[in-house]
């Protein structure tokens, strides 16, 4: 299946591609893969960042905010912004007005920019070359940030400002985003990956050795489902009296019925095939003989491990406020019951497709 096609087929059946927050989560997965590649859920989705600046969590973003900006202006040079090698994520402004993106440790001049008691803005340039974050960090100690620019005015104005020289201007983007919308920061790209070659690489791959690729969204791979199990902790109380709470027996109790169990499910393994039928659902068989390439997908069927995310215990109205002196403990019992999966969460059970 294509990335959005697998990302579909996960939504329906479990809850999404899968997320991995740390090597323990891939070491959930088997040591090695049969098969060369899998799809999981990182993306750089680039109708986040490449047709307009976007408002996703991999958009252009103005660093004195860090949040999109609050028009759509935008002064993009023909064929920009590109990614290119995968690194282009800062942007400078080039001597035509137009902006590029650059590589953030490139060294450039810069130009900051200092709000006035009339919210108007004064732009300041500086032909000190720097890498995009010490520019940003000599402006915010110094100014208020590197130059916002939310208009054609205010980008004529700084165009003026660099003297034709490419300049560095407050627009950044952090590429990549899962697609549960989890915040993991994990990442365990191959040597040499990401490289967005040929400016097409915008879904990621999980390699043989559980290395990530970046590769085109089009690409027909096997895929990696995860699902999430929630439970929610409920304390509800009721009152006993002080001469009971002082007994020891009592309070073990209580620790007892209030401390969370880990829950976890035994591996198991399998194989089967997966046959897009003439409607365009997949079909599902035991066995078989393997089709002609692209109709069927083969896949180790695992389930490494179920863990089991708790949400925050919910507590009860305290009936005791109502009750006579005396009755100022609490005795907790605890109640679990199964939620509907939350996006946010890691994945508790890994399925390869």
């Amino acid at each position: 299946m294509t990335w959005f096609q697998a990302q579909n087929y996960c939504r329906e059946h479990y809850t999404d591609l899968a997320t991995f927050e740390s090597y323990d989560d891939i070491s959930m997965l088997e040591p090695t893969f049969s098969y060369e590649y899998a799809w999981i859920g990182l993306i750089d989705d680039p109708k986040s960042w490449k047709v307009n600046l976007g408002n996703k969590s991999n958009s252009w973003r103005w660093s004195v905010t860090g949040e999109t900006g609050k028009t759509t202006f935008e002064a993009w040079a023909s064929s920009e912004p590109s990614f290119g090698n995968a690194q282009e994520t800062c942007v400078n402004m080039d001597t035509d007005g137009t902006w590029i993106d650059t590589d953030c440790t490139n060294k450039y001049s810069f130009v900051c920019y200092t709000v006035t008691k009339q919210s108007d803005k004064v732009y300041k340039f500086f032909p000190t070359v720097k890498s995009w974050n010490s520019a940003q960090e000599y402006c915010k100690e110094h100014h208020t940030d590197l130059a916002m620019i939310e208009n054609s005015i205010e980008n004529s104005m700084v165009l003026s400002k660099i003297g034709g020289k490419r300049s560095w201007i407050g627009l950044y983007r952090v590429p990549w985003a899962w697609s549960d919308r989890s915040h993991s920061s994990f990442k365990n790209w191959d040597d040499t990956e990401p490289n967005n070659f040929p400016l097409n690489g915008h879904c990621g791959v999980e390699g043989p050795h559980h290395k990530w690729l970046d590769t085109s969204c089009s690409v027909f791979q096997p895929f990696i489902c995860q699902q999430v199990t929630r439970l929610r902790t409920t304390l509800t109380s009721d009152c006993i009296s002080i001469s009971k709470a002082a007994d020891q027996r009592a309070n073990e109790e209580i620790s007892d019925r209030t401390r969370l169990r880990d829950v976890r499910s035994s591996a198991s393994t399998g194989w089967g095939e997966r046959k897009m039928g003439d409607s365009g659902e997949v079909e599902d068989r035991k066995g078989g003989e393997k089709g002609q390439e692209g109709d069927f997908f083969f896949f180790p069927y695992l389930t490494k491990l179920r863990r089991i995310i708790h949400v925050p215990a919910r507590h009860s109205q305290n009936p005791c406020k109502a009750n006579k002196p005396g009755m100022d403990r609490l005795q907790a019992s605890v109640e679990e019951s199964t939620l509907k999966p939350n996006p946010t969460d890691l994945s508790d059970l890994y399925s390869i497709f």
